[in-house]
């Protein structure tokens, strides 16, 4: 019988764990309705799995009652099939089936599709969208020698050379702005072509849009140019000149289609449109020349690209923010093309918090088998009036083995949910710490404290183990309840003192010890913190018992056993070294950096000059 209860237990925990698998990689699958990737969400994530986990649980409990009602219909009506008697016996391994023969259903997989989408909704970073669109608009640009030559090249496409070296130092606001306009829609263009596509469809046909119009204005200041090259040696092009500027004054910014139909209309009038008989020609001037043409033509461009940069940087920003894992690469992208004072993205990906938990998890279970195991099994036969046989023994220390795995289980769920909330920004730059959302995340952790004693409750009585915990002092699983209870202060504490050190500000490199052993030192400063942190917690959950008139456990020497105290301080150092300073990482990393942010002298309204003849 323990056999077969211990088989069912582990074929449980084994299809749990592929069908926690799935479901961590499966939003990666997954698309929009555009058919974008799903944007990275952490929390989105690790909420989709426990939701799948739960939800097949439910199916393996469903077969396992069907198997119950299957056995008691054959009592009424006869003999069934082998297949159907054995039903309950197979339910957990027919509900992982059954849990991935539901996607070859287009409805579950609409379902599925909308669930997750719902979960990954991105308004949380409409914070950080808003910060970097303005970013991108406002912040200094320094072109790199790439786009630099990127710009030529476009000029002289336009039958435009620039004679010597001083084009770069060209700052009319206009110019910048086409610049930035120019390096955004190249990015935009690339990042979404070659995947993962952000932008939606109507913002696909927006960026289009967006790349006829630079194209459009662009030439349209090249004929201008072309037209004062012409002037200046000796052309008779006013009358030209003089028709397009009248139609740029009377111009309505506002009106994009009106203003394609304007710059059309002005491009025919310089003989671009319809196209002339002859190439244009050539045009050789210097970066003086073309900073001194393009000061003619300042206020009617500058408005213009200045409502194209506003366009094209919100949908720079969209591309960045909802990138996922490539987030920080695009910005980096963005810093070599030239652009000032951005940041970076640096959230808690799934594989890490993955790789976190499992070595709180295992550091901690190997930490209480080598340094406690052997010391409780010594307590428990120095005991009073109890007498274990080697047989007794074993099982009570299989019992405890068990209980150990649970609890450090319960840790490091604690630690996970720790740096859920601690990474969140917004609780780190609050100016008040965030008291409630800490407690309301070790809360959490209390209910899974307590959601892991009744699972192990439930793994001991199906392994038939339950007996064994009664040879020192007779116990039921409620009394077992009633007197861990206390012990929950343990997760509690160490999810609020993550979240608080998350919050605590990053170190900067220290002298002759570098970025590296800089970061060392701080894993084991807040190593140290966690495990200080857990001496208080055990005082409370000792005290506790004590007020309430529980026993102590039978293995603790004192109400300050130095022993166990220290192997907490082993456990709270791990999570510590860890954990904290990932979440501190990703708490603190901002796509824009304040301090070198360019506050920029107030903008000269937006008014449109006449070109000058």
């Amino acid at each position: 019988m323990v056999t077969t209860w211990t088989q069912a237990v582990l074929t449980i925990i084994a299809c749990s764990a592929i069908a926690g698998l799935w479901a961590v990689f499966r939003p990666d699958l997954v698309r929009d309705n555009d058919g974008r990737r799903l944007p990275y969400s952490l929390t989105a994530r690790v909420a989709f799995t426990v939701l799948f986990v739960f939800a097949y649980l439910a199916l393996a409990a469903a077969f396992l009652f069907g198997g119950f009602f299957i056995k008691s219909l054959s009592e009424l009506m006869g003999p069934v099939p082998k297949f159907l008697q054995e039903f309950d016996n197979q339910a957990s391994v027919l509900a992982l089936f059954a849990s991935f023969g539901l996607y070859s259903f287009a409805p579950f997989r609409e379902v599925e599709r909308n669930v997750l989408s719902w979960m990954h909704d991105t308004g949380h970073l409409r914070g950080e969208f808003e910060a970097l669109a303005a970013h991108l608009e406002d912040c200094a640009f320094n072109t790199s020698p790439e786009e630099h030559n990127r710009n030529l090249k476009s000029l002289e496409a336009a039958e435009i050379y620039i004679t010597d070296d001083n084009a770069r130092n060209i700052n009319l606001e206009s110019v910048v702005a086409w610049r930035k306009t120019a390096s955004l829609l190249r990015r935009v263009r690339e990042w979404n072509a070659s995947g993962p596509r952000v932008l939606s469809q109507e913002e696909m046909e927006l960026l289009r849009e967006i790349e006829g119009a630079h194209a459009r204005k662009t030439r349209l200041a090249m004929d201008i140019i072309r037209i004062f090259d012409g002037i200046r040696e000796g052309d008779s092009s006013v009358g030209a000149l003089s028709a397009v500027t009248e139609m740029l004054t009377g111009a309505s910014h506002a009106n994009p289609a009106r203003v394609a139909q304007i710059e059309a209309a002005a491009q025919a009038h310089l003989g671009d449109e319809p196209a002339p008989a002859a190439p244009p020609r050539p045009v050789r001037i210097t970066g003086e020349q073309l900073q001194q043409y393009l000061k003619k033509i300042e206020g009617y461009f500058m408005v213009e690209y200045r409502l194209l940069l506003s366009r094209v940087a919100r949908l720079a920003a969209k591309s960045i923010i909802r990138a996922g894992d490539i987030a920080d690469h695009r910005l980096d992208d963005l810093k070599a093309a030239g652009f000032e004072g951005l940041g970076s993205i640096r959230p808690l990906s799934t594989h890490r918090i993955l790789w976190l938990f499992l070595a709180v998890a295992i550091g901690g279970f190997l930490v209480y088998y080598l340094l406690w195991y052997e010391i409780m099994l010594e307590r428990v036969q120095a005991l009073p009036g109890v007498n274990m046989t080697d047989a007794q023994l074993a099982v009570y220390g299989q019992t405890t083995l068990i209980g150990i795995g649970f609890f450090v289980t319960t840790i490091a769920f604690a630690g996970l949910i720790g740096a859920l909330f601690g990474s969140t920004s917004a609780n780190a730059r609050a100016k008040e710490t965030p008291w409630a959302k800490y407690f309301l995340a070790g809360i959490i952790s209390i209910i899974v404290y307590f959601l892991m004693q009744l699972i192990r409750e439930s793994v001991i009585h199906a392994t038939g183990l339950s007996e064994a915990l009664s040879l020192i002092r007779p116990t039921t699983w409620v009394t077992r309840i009633k007197a861990n209870a206390p012990w929950c202060v343990l997760p509690f504490f160490t999810t609020v003192g993550i979240c608080w050190l998350a919050r605590q500000k990053p170190w900067q490199p220290i002298g002759m010890l570098g970025e590296s052993g800089t970061a060392l030192l701080q894993r084991v400063s807040d190593g140290v913190l966690v495990g200080v942190l857990m001496l208080p917690a055990f005082s409370i959950a000792v005290s506790v018992l004590l007020m309430v008139g529980i026993r102590l456990p039978d293995v603790l020497r004192s109400r300050f056993d130095i022993t166990v105290m220290a192997i907490l301080a082993v456990l709270g150092f791990i999570v510590g070294a860890t954990v904290v300073r990932d979440v501190r990482t990703a708490a603190h990393t901002r796509v824009v950096l304040p301090k070198l942010r360019r506050k920029e002298e107030a903008r000269v309204p937006l008014v449109v000059a006449r070109p000058a003849v």
